[in-house]
């Protein structure tokens, strides 16, 4: 919970479970940032403050994180 807490106060991305962020999500506190990473029987959501996702170091995070899934043999998913 302390990445979830970080992102909430606006330290950057956090990569999370679905499930987690669930009500984070629906209350609008935090945003989905652009795709979904899909695990075989698990959802995950890349996150970020809404507005922040233009920051320089948030967009560098996500694209390392697609760059990580796509060499796991991963597809990212918008």
């Amino acid at each position: 919970h302390y990445a979830l807490q970080a992102a909430i106060a606006g330290q950057g991305l956090v990569l999370a479970s679905n499930i987690l962020v669930s009500q984070s999500v629906a209350s609008g506190v935090l945003a989905p940032y652009k795709s979904e990473v899909q695990v075989d029987g698990a959802g995950y959501s890349a996150l970020c403050v809404p507005g922040r996702e233009r920051h320089p170091p948030v967009r560098a995070f996500f694209q390392w994180l697609q760059d990580e899934a796509l060499l796991s043999g991963l597809t990212p998913r918008s």
